[in-house]
């Protein structure tokens, strides 16, 4: 099986407690989503106490301005063998899922504001991507 890996990227200009709300969104939904990510269900520590386990997969955060992250999103679309999720402002600024439905249909995806975006699947994928991006730090 070829590496896997997760990669955020988030709009550099958010403030700290938006981009934890994105993040934690958008990882959320990669774990949802993706098939096969997750490593041993639980840990039991030598004091036998357990733990719940945790993605066997990388987990990167790179940063990138929104514009960008519009840019890859579409690219990252076209990779059908990609897990794609996105997070606009839309999402963050609506509270039951029908009023997201009702605002995400109205807005063109040209006028959509992107947070974020996650992306779930090979590594070499994902890389050819987002190599030109930076950490978020």
């Amino acid at each position: 099986m070829l590496e896997k890996k997760t990669v955020a990227v988030l709009d550099e200009t958010m403030s700290t407690g938006v981009a934890f709300n994105t993040l934690a969104h958008l990882a959320l939904s990669i774990g949802n989503n993706a098939s096969n990510i997750m490593g041993k269900e639980q840990l039991t520590d030598a004091s036998n106490i357990n733990h719940t386990g945790l993605s066997r997969c990388p987990f990167i955060i790179l940063k990138a301005s929104s514009i960008r992250i519009r840019e890859l999103v579409n690219k990252a679309k076209e990779h059908n063998v990609l897990l794609v999720v996105d997070f606009t402002e839309q999402d963050y600024t609506t509270y039951t899922d029908e009023e997201l439905k009702q605002e995400i249909t109205q807005t063109k995806e040209e006028n959509l504001k992107y947070y974020g975006l996650a992306l779930f699947g090979t590594a070499e994928e994902i890389d050819k991507l987002t190599k030109n991006l930076s950490l978020s730090k």
